[in-house]
């Protein structure tokens, strides 16, 4: 699995608190992108990964929790974001 086009985001919180630390795409295997994926930071701490939206609300993707936790590892050491594992949902 690789990262993708992995930048950056700097902005103010939403008004519940969470703030997006990234945008990027997934490569899962090659010749295949998952784009416009997100990293934002809970209020708690917690770093969460979110992937496309979908125009109905409707989820579009599903991973486990290691597969999670491994996507954000790989975009965090992209952007150079340094962020806590066990924060890491």
């Amino acid at each position: 699995m690789k990262i993708k086009h992995a930048k950056p985001v700097r902005q103010e919180p939403s008004p519940g608190g969470f703030r997006t630390l990234a945008r990027f795409a997934i490569e899962p295997a090659p010749g295949v992108l998952i784009f416009d994926c997100s990293l934002v930071r809970a209020p708690d701490g917690r770093v969460l990964f979110y992937g496309p939206p979908s125009r109905s609300g409707a989820q579009i993707l599903s991973l486990a929790p290691e597969v999670r936790r491994e996507i954000i590892q790989l975009t965090t050491d992209e952007v150079g974001i340094n962020v806590e594992q066990r924060s890491a949902a």
